[in-house]
């Protein structure tokens, strides 16, 4: 049998969570973001990211659409469901994203 301890506090950096779902017009897509935290010996230091995902619900296949260490967040698939819409929050300016969601390829909006 496995040692099992108590979770304790700093297991929460250790999570991650979802957060933001949006379904598409159609119903067939869901897209939401991913959230954890990067932990660092020095508190002041950790840092929390977002990554943006979609998942087709007919398959239950996800797919990871931003990468990088950002906030991702808002994401939105548009009325015909062929765009998604984010905004992104790094160490450049804020962003709005649009890119396919048929397709693998994404593109960043100038900024």
């Amino acid at each position: 049998m496995k040692d099992q301890r108590t979770f304790a506090p700093e297991d929460l950096f250790e999570l991650k969570f979802l957060q933001n779902a949006h379904f598409s017009p159609d119903g067939t897509q869901v897209v939401y973001t991913v959230s954890h935290v990067e932990t660092s010996d020095d508190p002041d230091e950790e840092k929390e990211y977002q990554t943006i995902w979609l998942l087709t619900l007919a398959t239950g296949k996800a797919r990871q659409m931003t990468t990088g260490k950002a906030l991702d967040g808002s994401p939105r698939i548009s009325p015909a469901a062929r765009r998604l819409r984010s905004s992104r929050i790094g160490a450049t300016a804020h962003k709005f994203t649009h890119f396919p969601s048929t397709v693998a390829r994404r593109r960043r909006s100038p900024t």
